[in-house]
């Protein structure tokens, strides 16, 4: 059964990777930071090309914010307008009512509210 969260690709996960090497933290450093499981950050960071895995946005957003950065800007390429919908969702606390999903032939993004 799926998540109902934001779908990423290698891309999103290359960018954690290298935020979190550019503070010299390991993995388990991140984790305990963004107050989630080590394995969440293993598996986002070892997305492999031409795949993508889904995780919860509330999730997501804690690991942006103990990077220093947005959700909206970690998964770059997201369009203005879902970039605003994205970003009143969680200001809202509505994330779980909604997800992003990319478009794999054009590579856009879109914000899908349920």
């Amino acid at each position: 059964m799926p998540k109902r969260g934001t779908i990423v690709n290698a891309q999103f996960g290359w960018r954690v990777r290298e935020l979190r090497e550019r503070r010299g933290w390991l993995m388990d450093e991140l984790a305990s930071e963004a107050g989630v499981n080590r394995k969440t950050i293993s598996r986002i960071e070892n997305i492999t090309d031409y795949e993508t895995r889904e995780f919860y946005t509330s999730n997501l957003h804690q690991i942006a914010q103990a990077l220093g950065t947005t959700l909206a800007d970690l998964l770059n390429g997201l369009s203005p307008d879902a970039k605003i919908e994205l970003e009143w969702a969680l200001e809202n606390g509505e994330d779980q009512k909604g997800e992003l999903l990319r478009d794999c032939q054009t590579g856009a993004i879109y914000w899908v509210q349920h």
